[in-house]
């Protein structure tokens, strides 16, 4: 029977409810269950149409794919590599920098391709991307983690031309040990770096070699250097250097005639003999090897359009080198020169047969301290050398102020260069941490000899300064004072080159008042920022 209970409203007695059956409560619960992971894959769609809705938004959704390309190859740059002008300064300042070569791309890559498909389709589509490769043999290579990264690159970038270094400094104590004499064997760690070291030799050496451009040995071993063979077909640059001098060199010439396509040479730290296809080379950078090698190096190449020859070395290479030519030596193609004067015999005498007619920028830095002894003893040599030279359309940069501690001797350096250049139009003065006002150096030379009535530098007309003033620049009357020089001299005009921490409007007031009071009165400045000359 069933139970009455009251009825609240009425009073009368009620039938109580029944309970549910259990199945139907089972159902019930299955049922809400079945709703709420609905609801819960509803929400997700939702979530996965709201960011593809957000994307299909965003305007970089609607560039193209070439511009796409052009964003990420400046964002795998932003990092560590400078922007255009940068480089062009450094180049200028220090014309072996090179900025091609970036550790960080690897990161960048990974990154650009994880963002979502279409972006990793048009990255790894993008051949340029994958054209520089940097290989450290470091630990990361040697278990394999990251071998794979390396036949990427070759593979993405297709029939783009390919710039490689590979880094073996980590791997040196396993190079000594097969080079070095005395060595019984190898430790387990040398052994893994040694079958490290012929993986990348397969690399580059056998499976790649078509499609390098540009390569970058650093710390190579020995038995890479003159494996250079037809395979090379497209080399067109290649880079050799070494932490100190004779590390690791092979006993024997490095010969580099057989790379047909070969133009490029940098070369650090050789002092053995070393063959090129001398007809072809165009370009060579060399420091911290035989003065003898460097000067065979740049008689020997007759088509020469770049030679920069740093920190030289006065020691024999391992082979007897015939390297001072018997007469006069022509290049007649040389634009860009860049030598460190050294007060000897063997530095004069190369001054006195070269001939560069065509040259267009002279680097001219000074390597020792007792330089104005030097240049006094040898001054016919050096200036028959620059009376050679087409001073008219030349621009010279002079270095190596730091090694003089008075203004005295600054002057002589001064004096002796520049006295035989009276055509000359352009000069930088390029220099870091000075004691000595160069600047004001400078003015004084060109005031004294308007005042002995022998006018020095009357055509110059571009002064570009690097650093070469003290610290306390922008307060400097030395500025003021070469100015008004110029103005008393007879000069209308004057473009003058200032790093970008020394721009006009950073100068005190007081100098730029002065200088303002000389442009009113008709003279000229122009001050190169922003990439050309605009007047002031």
């Amino acid at each position: 029977m069933s139970r009455l209970i009251p009825c609240i409203r009425c009073g009368f007695r009620q039938a109580a409810p029944q309970p549910p059956p259990e199945d139907e409560v089972s159902l019930l619960t299955e049922e809400i269950r079945q709703i709420d992971e609905t609801i819960l894959r509803l929400k997700e769609r939702k979530a996965t149409a709201s960011v593809q809705l957000n994307a299909i938004r965003a305007p970089i959704s609607g560039l193209p794919d070439e511009i796409l390309s052009l964003i990420f190859k400046s964002a795998m740059e932003v990092n560590d590599t400078p922007s255009l002008d940068t480089i062009i300064a450094l180049r200028l300042r220090h014309p072996t920098y090179n900025s091609t070569f970036s550790k960080e791309q690897y990161f960048s890559l990974y990154v650009l391709s994880a963002v979502c498909s279409h972006w990793r389709r048009v990255a790894w589509s993008t051949q340029s991307l994958w054209s520089s490769l940097y290989l450290d043999a470091n630990s990361r290579l040697l278990n394999g983690l990251n071998f794979a990264l390396p036949r990427l690159y070759f593979r993405n970038a297709g029939n783009q031309p390919m710039a490689v270094a590979v880094d073996c400094r980590r791997a040196r104590g396993a190079i000594h040990a097969t080079t070095g004499s005395g060595v019984e064997g190898l430790g387990s760690e040398r052994q893994d770096f040694r079958r490290l070291l012929t993986t990348l030799h397969n690399l580059i050496f056998l499976e790649n070699p078509h499609k390098i451009a540009h390569v970058r040995f650093i710390c190579a071993p020995p038995e890479w250097l003159p494996s250079s063979s037809n395979s090379f077909a497209i080399l067109k640059r290649i880079e050799l250097s070494w932490l100190r001098r004779g590390d690791f060199l092979p006993d024997r010439t490095i010969s580099l005639t057989k790379l047909h396509a070969l133009r490029e040479v940098v070369i650090d730290r050789v002092l053995v003999d070393i063959e090129l296809p001398w007809e072809q080379i165009t370009s060579l950078e060399i420091s911290n090897i035989s003065f003898e090698v460097a000067v065979r190096l740049l008689t020997s190449c007759p088509n020469l359009v770049k030679y920069i020859s740093r920190s030289l070395v006065h020691e024999p290479p391992d082979f007897p080198v015939f390297w001072l030519p018997a007469s006069q030596v022509t290049l007649p193609h040389l634009e860009i020169f860049h030598w460190e004067w050294q007060s000897s015999p063997e530095y004069a005498n190369l001054l006195s047969l070269l001939n560069c007619p065509a040259l267009r920028h002279l680097y001219w830095m000074v390597d020792e301290c007792d330089v104005v002894g030097g240049y006094r003893r040898l001054s016919p040599v050096i200036e028959s050398f620059f009376a050679r030279l087409p001073v008219a359309q030349l621009h010279l940069h002079l270095g190596g102020f730091r090694h003089f501690v008075d203004d005295e001797d600054v002057f002589h350096l001064l004096f002796y260069v520049l006295n035989s250049m009276r055509q000359l139009k352009q000069l930088s003065l390029d220099e870091d941490d000075l004691d000595t006002d160069v600047l004001s150096v400078l003015a004084t030379m060109l005031h004294r000899a308007r005042q002995e009535g022998n006018q020095m530098l009357p055509e110059l007309e571009q002064l570009s300064l690097q650093s070469v003033l003290p610290g306390d620049i922008v307060n400097s009357e030395s500025l003021v004072t070469l100015v008004q020089e110029r103005q008393a001299s007879g000069m209308t005009r004057l473009h003058l080159s200032v790093p970008v921490w020394l721009r006009p409007e950073h100068w005190a007031p007081s100098v730029r008042t002065r200088l303002k009071a000389m442009v009113r009165e008709g003279f000229r400045l122009e001050v190169f920022e922003g990439g050309k000359m605009v007047s002031w």
